[in-house]
């Protein structure tokens, strides 16, 4: 009875070994990846209620998409990786004046080519695109995230910013908290030291799109905001072969130097 017992353990760990030894040496998965993010055709400013808290952030680790021909860490943007492609690669069927003429605008447009691997080990995608606003800022500011399981996954932390005249309130407030002034405590008065009254300048207002998406391969999804929206598709691809198994560079996602350079640049 022990010799049996022995022979099925060394038969399970074996079985174990192998198929341990095969996840490690396939390779992730490419995909050649568009992504086309734009404003939507009328403003929802006045039709919803906007927290004038939020505000764009990014990732310390987050990838930034860089020009084809630039030169940036080796081994993160290996075979190509993470590398804009030119408008001959875009594979969507979108033609931006057509989009300007139905009121929507352009934020960003681009394509690259990356491994998708699963959640624990991706890594966020800066994305950056549309107008120059102050202290640095673009009108689309964020990331998002891509990775695979038993289905594609894309993750979105997209960031739309625009500017709202200074008195500008939210129609429609929150619940009443204790932050709320009640009718008994009069707000502080506000005192302009005997300035000349002016135009406040302009403040700005961010709203945010995060979600989660599960796609399927070759399929054009789009996600909805009622400030802004995004179409993406995702393509299988086949890298050139690697030298080695053991040199797979892609996967191994370092992170990369902060780049002031703009993730994107959107359509002319």
């Amino acid at each position: 009875m022990r010799p049996i017992r022995l022979l099925c353990l060394l038969l399970t760990l074996g079985l174990a070994a192998s198929v341990n030894a095969q996840e490690q040496t396939d390779p992730p998965p490419w995909y050649q990846v568009e992504l086309f993010i734009f404003t939507q055709p009328t403003s929802a400013l006045d039709s919803e209620f906007w927290s004038e808290t939020v505000l764009p952030r990014h990732s310390q680790d987050a990838i930034n998409l860089v020009a084809s021909d630039s030169e940036q860490d080796a081994r993160l943007y290996a075979q190509g990786a993470f590398r804009l492609l030119d408008a001959a690669s875009h594979d969507l069927p979108l033609d931006p004046s057509q989009f300007r003429r139905g009121g929507y605008r352009p934020l960003f447009r681009g394509s690259w080519r990356q491994p998708l691997l699963p959640r624990e080990e991706s890594r966020p995608i800066r994305i950056r695109g549309g107008q120059a606003l102050a202290e640095g800022l673009y009108e689309l500011e964020g990331e998002i995230r891509l990775d695979i399981a038993r289905y594609l996954h894309l993750r979105t932390d997209l960031y739309f910013t625009q500017a709202v005249p200074a008195d500008w309130q939210s129609p429609l407030m929150p619940p009443a908290s204790a932050a709320t002034p009640s009718p008994s405590t009069p707000a502080p008065e506000v005192s302009t030291l005997g300035l000349a009254t002016v135009d406040p300048a302009p403040r700005l207002l961010s709203v945010n799109l995060k979600q989660e998406r599960r796609m399927r391969s070759g399929q054009l999804h789009y996600l909805d905001h009622p400030m802004f929206g995004l179409m993406v598709k995702l393509s299988p691809w086949e890298p050139p072969q690697a030298t080695s198994p053991a040199s797979e560079p892609a996967v191994q996602l370092p992170i990369p130097v902060e780049s002031p350079a703009l993730t994107g640049q959107p359509p002319q």
